[in-house]
């Protein structure tokens, strides 16, 4: 078990990730993704993301931490059954992950008898909001998945769609500007985070 000595050491980088076992690299993974949900971020989330998972998916590709859906926090007791089912954003950090990526798309493909040429893959920046998801009358937070929350409220709070496009266009990422958060929403969370993402 890690002592908070050795986690504070790991999460500085004073002890390298290749020096790590695995037990606790899993270990201390799990702490700090549990202190960024709970508001109290111990690393960045690139450092997160780009050195530990990086590291721990190399060492343990098939390790249940990396295949587990994130439930994320909820604003209320009573769960809705979602419109469909939102699953976690699978991660890759090399261009072997993107192609065997690519290589189940294309085999997916197939098996539905839909053309490969056909699909269309966009790219776009990542946006490290909360996953909701709008159906048009109501705007769900993805809760496990099956069942999430419903906010709709926050549209009354000002949330708008990018772009102002309409409603109603299922899972997406709710995303604020830092000045319209702290103005007029940072009091209706217990755990504010300084990326202005809406929780």
């Amino acid at each position: 078990m890690l002592t908070k000595d050795k986690i504070k050491l790991i999460a500085n980088q004073n002890i390298l990730v290749d020096d790590i076992s695995d037990s606790d690299l899993i270990e201390f993974c799990s702490i700090a993704n549990q202190k960024y949900r709970a508001g109290e971020a111990i690393i960045s989330d690139e450092d997160y993301d780009f050195i530990f998972i990086t590291s721990l998916a190399k060492r343990l590709p098939e390790h249940q931490f990396l295949k587990k859906v994130e439930v994320e926090t909820d604003f209320s007791e009573e769960k809705i059954k979602l419109p469909n089912k939102m699953l976690s954003t699978d991660k890759a950090y090399s261009w072997e992950e993107i192609n065997k990526w690519l290589e189940r798309i294309a085999k997916f493909s197939d098996e539905i008898n839909y053309s490969i040429n056909d699909v269309q893959i966009k790219g776009t920046a990542k946006l490290d909001g909360f996953a909701g998801y709008d159906d048009g009358i109501k705007l769900y937070t993805r809760g496990d998945g099956n069942k999430g929350s419903d906010i709709s409220r926050v549209y009354e709070r000002g949330l708008r769609v990018f772009n102002d496009s309409e409603r109603g266009q299922g899972p997406g990422e709710i995303v604020v500007k830092r000045s319209y958060f702290e103005k007029h929403l940072i009091n209706h969370f217990e755990f504010p985070k300084l990326s202005s993402k809406l929780d």
